[in-house]
């Protein structure tokens, strides 16, 4: 078997027992293991996969130094990386395997048994310093090789730390505080903590006392101070502590609490770190997340904001724009912007040994984190913002009225009884499968609905056009940007559309026509008249109707609806109501000219003018409003039998 590992340079070759490595200057390297190899595979131009007969899977770099190893014991056969950055497995006669983007690493030291890790340093020259809980002291080499620089008979908790201007090493367990550049002992006595380097000094915090050592000397010393100190840094000038009451200024003669800026500054606090530009102030704290004190406020972030976890143990500050967080819950990396900033993560479910980490360094693209279970390594890139729109997201089928067997399609016209709508999304990640859930939402909806079923149900959904939209999520703040959609239309019933309601319209108006041809012009034909004065009679059913006039000297107004009748008598007109009779000087030719309901009266005599809905009988040439019987004269019989009551 043969593969290129780069093309027309590194070529990888095996046999039965031997991988080998050739490079284009005729330099090669030979992998022998007690296993035969079974499979090659490049992964890119400087990695490679090789599958072992009852030897597992490993993951070799072109120098031959393995990476990774997988499945001890198992015939390996093939490696597939997914989109998520996970590793599938195939074997001979053990199935086929998946491991969650494996980029956490476990660094194992020998002889060390006790593997809880209390701090972490870095030299100048790039190699990582180790303290452990039991005491030990160890160093990293660039080539990953561990040397022991101390391993005492106590057990006191040992911290590490580096000050890269004097390139000055300080080393703290039983044995008491030592700097390596002049071998010397520095202290004795039980410290808390060593801080990170502020420009040429370093402090020293203790039981209520701390030092300030600068040139390998104890240049300052504090005592007797009231509060337990867990960190020293210095801030505009000013001293300022970390306390298990908060965080405090210090001067030679005073401590003042910072809780009088703001309350964030109460809460107890096991780390305190300046930013590289001396601008920002960021605070470790126990229950209040990462506070951060700037130029123009205090402010902080929390678990609301993305953080894993509100106790914060460690603050390390990359540059001025990127922090990194160490918390009981796996660490944090936060990314700040102009008025923004990004969180990211990783915890034990991602391959860390374990969630209670304790100190973090970073070397190179590399992070190292300390945790109480050991030390693990993994790239910096790690925790670059995940990709989610590679996920495979699809919605499956959608069908009606619980009917499973027949899916409709896209832009459908459904009738108003097909209102129960079902719709099947299908969404896989490996890598997520614990956080995977769904949202949704129709018509464009200002919130999205969370589900973790696959099956989204509507029912009785009224007529209207709609719009199904669907996406993948992980958490409550990391989803897909793919979205899925589905559109459809529920008809209206057909009473309820407009052509009915038409129709409907056309057809009362011929049942009016045909009412009024029947029922009215076979009494009266002047159809036009008597629909006016229906007409006018229902548009101010609610008005009332008044008619002016003057009567001896005196403007009057009486409602036209009470007038019964009028009589002529020469060139006046007397207008009889039902409570009175007034006497008007008027042609009563003129009388409906002047009234503003004409329709309602009709004349029946040269002397007599009759309101119509007063005429309580009638007779061939006679009729009665109430008990008062008026004549009908000859020329006007025909508008007597046009009405009809």
């Amino acid at each position: 078997m043969a593969d290129w590992l780069a093309p027309q340079k590194v070529g990888i070759f095996t046999n039965d027992s031997i991988v080998s490595i050739v490079h284009k200057n005729n330099k090669s390297i030979f992998l022998k293991e007690k296993y035969s190899p079974i499979a090659i595979k490049t992964i890119d131009t400087t990695r490679f996969f090789i599958g072992y007969e009852f030897g597992g899977g490993k993951i070799t770099n072109q120098r031959g130094r393995i990476l990774k190893s997988f499945l001890e014991g198992k015939s390996v056969t093939d490696l597939l990386i997914d989109h998520e950055g996970g590793y599938w497995f195939t074997t001979l006669n053990s199935g086929v395997y998946y491991v969650k983007k494996p980029s956490v690493n476990i660094y194992n030291i020998a002889n060390q048994t006790n593997n809880h890790v209390s701090s972490l340093a870095k030299t100048k020259e790039k190699e990582l310093l180790i303290g452990y809980n039991n005491g030990n002291i160890q160093k990293i080499l660039k080539n990953r090789r561990s040397i022991s620089l101390d391993t005492p008979k106590g057990n006191q908790r040992a911290f590490v730390e580096n000050n890269p201007v004097s390139n000055t090493t300080y080393l703290y367990n039983t044995d008491g505080l030592i700097s390596t550049s002049t071998k010397k002992k520095l202290l004795e006595e039980y410290i808390l903590k060593i801080s990170e380097p502020i420009d040429s000094a370093v402090f020293i915090s203790g039981t209520k006392h701390f030092y300030a050592i600068k040139r390998n000397k104890i240049a300052v010393t504090y005592k007797n101070l009231p509060y337990r100190i867990h960190d020293v840094t210095t801030w505009n000038k000013d001293t300022i502590l970390s306390t298990p009451l908060g965080v405090f200024k210090f001067n030679s003669d005073s401590i003042t609490p910072l809780s009088k800026q703001s309350t964030l500054f109460n809460f107890r606090s096991d780390d305190i770190d300046v930013s590289r530009n001396k601008k920002t102030l960021y605070i470790a704290t126990q229950n209040a997340g990462l506070v951060i004190n700037d130029a123009n406020h205090t402010y902080n972030i929390t678990k609301k904001n993305g953080l894993y976890s509100d106790i914060i143990n460690e603050v390390s500050i990359e540059n001025d724009s990127t922090v990194w967080l160490c918390t009981n819950k796996g660490i944090n990396r936060i990314v700040f912007s102009k008025n923004h900033y990004q969180v990211t993560g990783i915890d034990k479910k991602q391959g860390l040994l374990s969630d209670e980490i304790e100190d973090l360094e970073i070397i190179n693209d590399t992070v190292w984190a300390g945790t109480k279970q050991g030390l693990c390594f993994f790239p910096k890139n790690q925790l670059l913002p995940t990709n989610y729109n590679n996920s495979y997201f699809k919605l499956k089928k959608v069908y009606l009225n619980n009917n499973s067997k027949d899916s409709i399609k896209d832009n459908a016209k459904l009738s108003y009884k097909e209102n129960e709508i079902d719709f099947i999304v299908e969404g896989i990640s490996f890598a997520n499968k614990e956080n995977l859930h769904y949202q949704y939402r129709l018509n464009n909806h200002r919130f999205w609905t969370s589900t973790r079923e696959r099956k989204i149900h509507f029912s009785s959904l009224p007529p209207n056009d709609y719009t199904f939209e669907a996406k993948m999520c992980f958490n409550s703040n990391k989803c897909s940007e793919k979205i899925v959609s589905y559109s459809f239309s529920i008809l209206p019933p057909f009473w309820k559309t407009g052509w009915f309601k038409i129709i409907c319209a056309v057809a009362i108006c011929i049942l009016i026509y045909i009412f009024f041809r029947i029922r009215v012009l076979t009494y009266n034909k002047d159809i036009v008249r008597e629909l006016l004065r229906v007409l006018l009679k229902y548009l101010k059913r609610k008005e009332d109707i008044y008619f002016s006039f003057k009567e001896n000297g005196n403007e009057v107004r009486i409602k036209s609806q009470d007038i019964l009748y009028i009589k002529s008598s020469g060139n006046y007109i007397d207008i009889f109501t039902k409570d009175k009779t007034h006497t008007v000087r008027m042609n009563i030719g003129k009388f409906l000219d002047h009234i503003p309901d004409k329709l309602e009266y009709i004349r029946i005599h040269r002397s007599y003018i009759v309101r119509i809905d007063k005429i309580t009988s009638k007779s061939k040439d006679k009729l009665k409003i109430n008990d008062i019987q008026l004549p009908v004269s000859q020329s006007y019989l025909k508008n007597l039998q046009n009405i009809h009551f």
